[in-house]
């Protein structure tokens, strides 16, 4: 690419920092009556870019589980490859890779398609937000996820619950049954309040964290009881 020089014209570093952080946002848009610069970047160096994006923006778990595809699976695979130059091909043998995928011992131990789609999610997650950074000019190819077999929830029978209940403490015991009574994770619970109880209707109403939105909850016998 093309050097270009700017002069600042502050020596306070904070100000400078947000003054070239501006610049290289309307550079990036195209705002400027400048080359925008043509050099293509790994997808190692967008993994790296990524990771530091996902931690301030995503959720501990989101990104926890970001970095561990990143990390064990993607950058093993695509790290070396220009951004641009990733084909169909590339997703295939990555594809083929997880189905016979093996342990130390030699034991094939293939990936189930929901773990490799949530792979391919993240790659496809990466590779958007370099298009929307303008560090490429478009997504190298369509990445398609593996169709996977539909599969009826499974519910815990009375005896299970009953014996899983019984390993957990006293404390835990009753935020367990609440859950297993109104069906709310246990993140939700310890956000909930005493104002989102109605004791005249029985009904619980509180706003889910992961979706934002609106959930009210009838609440039986036992929960009452718990409550």
């Amino acid at each position: 690419g093309t050097q270009h020089r700017k002069s600042l014209r502050t020596t306070d570093a904070r100000l400078a920092k947000d003054i070239y952080a501006e610049f290289t946002a309307r550079h990036r848009l195209g705002l400027l009556n400048l080359p925008i610069n043509q050099h293509i970047p790994s997808m190692q160096s967008l993994f790296d870019e990524y990771l530091p994006f996902c931690k301030a923006n995503r959720s501990p778990r989101t990104y926890r589980d970001a970095k561990m595809h990143i990390d064990l699976f993607l950058s093993p695979a695509f790290g070396r490859v220009k951004a641009t130059d990733i084909t169909l091909k590339h997703i295939e043998m990555f594809v083929g890779q997880m189905r016979s995928w093996t342990d130390t011992n030699g034991a094939l131990i293939p990936y189930h398609p929901r773990t490799i789609n949530l792979r391919l999610e993240t790659l496809r997650k990466v590779l958007r937000r370099a298009v929307e950074n303008k560090d490429i000019p478009s997504m190298p190819c369509t990445i398609k996820l593996l169709k996977t077999p539909t599969s009826l929830p499974r519910y815990a029978t009375p005896e299970q619950l009953k014996e899983w209940l019984a390993c957990l403490s006293p404390e835990h015991r009753l935020r367990a049954q609440f859950s297993a009574n109104t069906g709310i994770t246990d993140t939700d619970l310890s956000l909930l309040l005493w104002k989102d109880y109605d004791a005249d209707l029985a009904l619980l109403s509180f706003t889910r964290r992961k979706t934002q939105e609106p959930n009210v909850i009838p609440l039986n016998k036992a929960a009452v009881s718990i409550l």
